[in-house]
């Protein structure tokens, strides 16, 4: 097989200026100027989110084909802007490759952007290319507005309000530790299930609009580090604790089944995995009476806002010990 080389212009061309689309009104110039030029709405607050993956960090190109690479790079973007209820429209995309990049995987990742960009209706408007010494690194600027209200912000909960998620909490990290130590031959229906929602996560745009616009939470992030690591962050700036009953936490039954034959407790995963996409959110409207228009994603209580500063974990209202807080990257200083 011949090697073929292209320009990173050519890159552009052949495999991503398509995605584009026509695109709104609002954007006056995108991708093939200096600089994309965007007439944003002056009603609604401009939202502006950014995530990177590196090969080897956040995923291992042996269990993420390109295509899924490119969805969840999108996806994970896009639940920043819906934790914020807002509406996500542009993005800007950057890529670093090595030297020997295969025509297939630039194909297969362009056509999962231009899927996952069509699935929410966005619009690529800019973006870079580089050589990489090393591994594959995509990067994404998402771009979105505010809803019909003003955009949740974290920071202010209020004591005494509940805490809910959305979905189900773990299934992610299962299916991590699943692709960890298999891969993604011969698995089971369940262990599937799991795998897909570590890859193809689901963004909570729709459920996010709605809590933002009917204006039922007083804060709300997504939980991408996990429950416990984004709860803090949640309550970073104020006096304020947390208490949260594990009894509560909402699991899917393909990750009680699976997490059964493991020796992992459950709840630590579904505590402290990380990577589920769910919304998190305070409110003072109670339990009982909340609702949003569609059933799904379930809502669920799961805890409450304490004046007592901390986080507290109970099972059956005995006090939980964790060995870990969530995802952190860690960085080493030399000298």
């Amino acid at each position: 097989m011949g090697e073929q080389t292209w320009s990173e212009f050519e890159i552009i061309d052949r495999f991503f200026s398509t995605i584009q689309g026509h695109l709104p009104g609002e954007v006056i110039a995108g991708i093939g100027d200096d600089a994309a030029i965007l007439t944003p709405d002056k009603d609604a607050p401009l939202l502006v989110t950014h995530d990177m993956m590196v090969e080897d960090v956040h995923f291992r190109g042996t269990w993420m084909p390109p295509d899924t690479l490119a969805r969840k790079l999108v996806k994970v973007n896009i639940s920043d802007i819906a934790a914020m209820g807002g509406i996500p429209q542009f993005g800007i995309l950057s890529l670093a490759l090595p030297d020997f990049m295969e025509k297939g995987w630039l194909e297969a990742f362009s056509d999962g952007l231009k899927g996952v960009f069509q699935e929410y209706n966005l619009f690529l408007i800019g973006g870079d290319t580089s050589r990489s010494p090393g591994p594959v690194v995509v990067a994404l600027t998402l771009l979105g507005k505010g809803g019909n209200g003003f955009p949740v912000l974290r920071h202010h909960p209020k004591a005494g309000e509940t805490l809910f998620v959305t979905g189900t909490l773990g299934d992610s990290s299962l299916g991590m530790k699943i692709l960890n130590r298999k891969g993604t031959n011969s698995l089971t229906e369940d262990e599937a299930y799991l795998v897909k929602r570590h890859l193809d996560p689901t963004p909570r745009v729709s459920a996010g609009r709605e809590i933002a616009s009917r204006h039922l939470a007083s804060t709300m992030i997504d939980i991408s580090d996990g429950l416990i690591a984004d709860l803090g962050h949640l309550l970073e700036g104020t006096s304020l604790g947390a208490e949260i009953q594990v009894e509560s936490l909402p699991l899917s039954q393909e990750f009680k089944r699976v997490a059964s034959k493991l020796n992992d407790t459950p709840e630590t995963l579904a505590l402290a995995g990380g990577e589920d996409y769910e919304l998190l959110f305070t409110s003072s409207i109670s339990p009982d009476a909340f609702t949003l228009s569609s059933p799904t994603p379930k809502i669920t209580p799961i805890g409450h806002i304490t004046e007592t500063p901390g986080i507290r974990v109970l099972k059956h209202g005995t006090p939980l010990t964790l060995e870990t807080g969530g995802f952190q990257h860690r960085f080493h200083q030399k000298g």
